[in-house]
């Protein structure tokens, strides 16, 4: 069985106006390979939301804790974005 090493992974935002995070593991892992924290944020809950501005995002959305609720919320502060999740 294989492994990936996290120094392996090169995190291209090229024309990403936005990130989406789905859970703590994900603004955690998403730190630990980038240090690009000037991204608007969209994440699933308040949590997340915490995580991200704890990690120095500072324009971050929060859903409420409900993948439906942030797809409506991406619906309606994201449209025209192009989104990185």
């Amino acid at each position: 069985l294989g492994r990936v090493s996290m120094d392996m992974i090169d995190v291209d935002l090229t024309g990403a106006d936005a990130l989406v995070f789905t859970s703590i593991n994900a603004v955690a892992a998403f730190t630990a390979l980038s240090p690009a924290r000037d991204h608007r944020v969209f994440a699933v809950g308040d949590a997340t939301a915490r995580a991200a501005l704890e990690a120095g995002f500072a324009s971050v959305r929060s859903a409420d804790g409900d993948l439906f609720a942030l797809a409506t919320l991406i619906h309606a502060d994201g449209k025209g974005l192009t989104l990185l999740h």
